[in-house]
């Protein structure tokens, strides 16, 4: 099996579930956490695959142990204040978020979501950084003496805050104090177990120190936990070049490819022909042939095509050596009589000589059906061939028994193509995209409204506000949704909506 490196593998499992290919990020995901089973990342995206499952109750355990070795990692806050969100829990979501955002105060999108939920709340005033978004904004200007001022005067009356002590222990070692740091460091894994911040710092001091097997040890437990490096990145500041390549990887980390990914490769291999010699080789043998029919009963048969087959060889006619041709006569014969109405069969004349009266389509109703409004068939859904046809639905409709057809006649398909017109059955799409929304099938939903926008129906204008609401939800499918939108503003001549709702559509995607 083909294996390709952890980066582009988590790489390619983000855009999988950013993009709604669920089986194929569960794949790359299974195969990450078999490489390194304790990598964070893995655990982050395994909780992304659980949340899109369905399963909120695994999401949420994997996002806590992630926050547990990793307390200031803002992505896992904010996917655990959603979870809690989605769950009614409101007021926990926010203090989720806001712990997100003291987390990477810099980063606008955390601040606006945060407003966006406290007004939801009806909690009016601004935004103040707290003194846990203080300290991140001075450590991240450099300004470590005062970041960590503002971490001790917070830990003084909250000591439970994890992600500020580890923050203090940093501020300490950059500040140069780096004895107390160690002594911190080392506190806080003795109590909390091992994060990945202040391993970076025990594993840094502990080389300078010259205690060489102390720096080993938690630079392999840093590494179990984080392989590619992304807190490595976060936590060493630009001035601790020569640690931070110290403590990468030195090898890179290889991940089995899962089986879907070489689809593409197999279907190739059905394209390659086999030569003619390979041909020639497969090919059994006239003797092998005979041996085999004769014990089946046909020797004549493959007789008479052998004789056929030397005939042609030899250039010589061998029609006559072949099967008897019908007459005229009897090609006559078969013909059906000219006054016999279009649809007429051999079958129904049988039928209505032996005194058989066949019935119209559309006349009566079928014995034993189902009850008027509930068993209709929607034209353009069903099927019929010959005499017998059976009644399908589109995705998201009830199933209903098979449904006896028969047609006989021009007239009558006529008669049964003008009673449903294409507008009636834009309309129930329609009706059925809202139906979807509703019920949660919203990836569903938003293909059928891709599709009917594409068939270019007319009343497409009543599937604006339900494509908004789904917009508006940003949840899965709104990206699809407001591509959608676009296209619709598109063909009406408004660029400026259509611009707006392809620019979102891009931020969904990014984001």
């Amino acid at each position: 099996m083909s294996t390709i490196p952890l980066e582009e593998a988590i790489g390619r499992a983000r855009r999988a579930l950013a993009e709604g290919r669920l089986d194929e990020a569960k794949g790359l995901c299974q195969a990450i956490r078999r490489a390194v089973p304790e990598a964070l990342v893995g655990l982050r995206l395994w909780s992304e695959v659980s949340r899109q499952e369905g399963d909120a109750e695994t999401a949420e355990r994997l996002l806590e142990v992630v926050l547990e070795r990793d307390p200031e990692d803002a992505e896992a806050w904010c996917a655990l204040a959603e979870l809690h969100r989605a769950r009614g829990d409101k007021e926990a979501a926010l203090r989720l978020l806001q712990v997100a955002w003291e987390c990477a105060p810099w980063r606008r999108e955390l601040a606006e979501r945060l407003g966006e939920w406290a007004n939801e709340e009806r909690r009016e005033g601004r935004l103040w950084p707290t003194r846990a978004a203080l300290s991140a904004w001075y450590e991240r200007q450099g300004w470590w003496t005062r970041a960590a001022e503002e971490c001790r005067a917070l830990l003084t009356g909250s000591a439970e805050r994890v992600d500020v002590r580890q923050r203090l222990i940093r501020c300490l070692w950059r500040s140069g104090m780096q004895e107390e740091a160690f002594r911190a460091a080392e506190t806080l894994l003795g109590e909390r177990g091992e994060t990945v911040g202040v391993l970076v710092v025990a594993a840094l001091v502990a080389r300078r120190r010259g205690d060489e097997e102390a720096a080993q040890a938690h630079r392999e437990r840093l590494l179990a936990l984080d392989p590619v490096g992304e807190g490595i990145e976060r936590y060493c500041g630009p001035e601790e070049r020569e640690g931070r390549e110290w403590l990468r990887a030195t090898e890179p980390v290889l991940v089995e490819e899962p089986a879907f990914a070489e689809a593409s490769g197999e279907l190739e291999l059905l394209w390659e022909l086999p030569t003619d010699e390979e041909l020639e080789e497969a090919r059994p043998g006239a003797a092998g042939v005979v041996t085999g029919v004769e014990e089946t009963g046909r020797a004549d048969e493959v007789a008479l095509v052998s004789g056929l087959e030397t005939g042609e060889r030899d250039g010589v006619e061998s029609t006559s050596q072949g099967w008897t041709l019908p007459g005229d006569e009897e090609i006559e014969a078969a013909r059906p009589r000219e006054e016999l109405e279009p649809g007429w069969t051999g079958l129904l004349e049988e039928l209505a000589a032996s005194g058989v009266e066949p019935f119209s389509y559309g006349e009566e109703s079928v014995s034993g059906g189902p009850a008027e409004g509930e068993g209709a068939v929607v034209a353009g859904q069903e099927e019929s061939v010959a005499a017998t046809g059976e009644e399908t639905r589109e995705s998201g409709e009830e199933v209903r028994e098979p449904l006896e057809v028969v047609e006989f006649g021009r007239a009558a398909r006529e008669e049964r193509e003008s009673v449903e017109t294409p507008a009636e059955l834009a309309g129930d799409e329609i009706a059925q995209v809202r139906m979807l929304v509703e019920s949660g099938a919203v990836v569903e939903a938003v293909r059928v409204a891709q599709r009917l926008v594409r068939e270019g129906h007319g009343d497409i204008a009543a599937l604006v506000p339900v494509l908004e609401r789904v917009v508006s939800g940003e949840g899965l499918g709104a990206r699809e949704a407001a591509m959608t939108l676009g296209a619709i503003y598109r063909r009406r001549g408004d660029r400026a909506l259509a611009s707006r709702y392809y620019e979102l559509a891009l931020r969904l995607r990014n984001e």
